[in-house]
Order: C-alpha cells, then structure tokens, then sequence
C-alpha cells in the first residue's frame, strides 16, 4: 500500500521516483545540495521543538531506510 501512494505521489510531483531525482541532483552540486540541508536543518530548529525534531529526523531516517531497501534501483544496475 505505501509503494502504490509512493507512485501515485511522484508519478504527479516529478514523474519519476524522487530517489532517482535527489541522486542526480546531489551528484550534479554536492556542495550545494549540502548547503541546502544545512539551512533547512537551522531553519527546524529555530522553528520547532525539539520533540518535533526528533520525530521529522525519525520519519526522515525511515524514509532513507525503506528507499534505499525498498524503492532502490536493483543491484544490477549499481555503479562498479
């Protein structure tokens, strides 16, 4: 059920899995890809509890996990 809402979400916002989309992106400017986090980091924590923090950087982390296990391009297509 999560893949098919996945789907239907990117397949409206990007049309293609943003996995592929983030990848490119920060492969393309890694430094300002870094730079982005950075700010949007500060930014939550001005804005935000903590309690809230914790559990974005929770939902954010199993978002990581399951993409990178789930949703991932398979091995054989990984760069050598």
């Amino acid at each position: 059920m999560i893949s098919r809402l996945y789907k239907l979400l990117y397949t409206r916002f990007g049309g293609r899995p943003w996995t592929y989309i983030t990848r490119e992106a920060t492969r393309r400017r890694p430094l300002e890809a870094l730079l982005w986090a950075f700010l949007l980091g500060n930014v939550f924590a001005n804005v935000l509890p903590w309690s809230w923090e914790l559990l974005a950087g929770g939902f954010i982390a199993a978002g990581v996990v399951v993409g990178h296990i789930f949703w991932g391009a398979p091995p054989s297509t990984w760069e050598k």
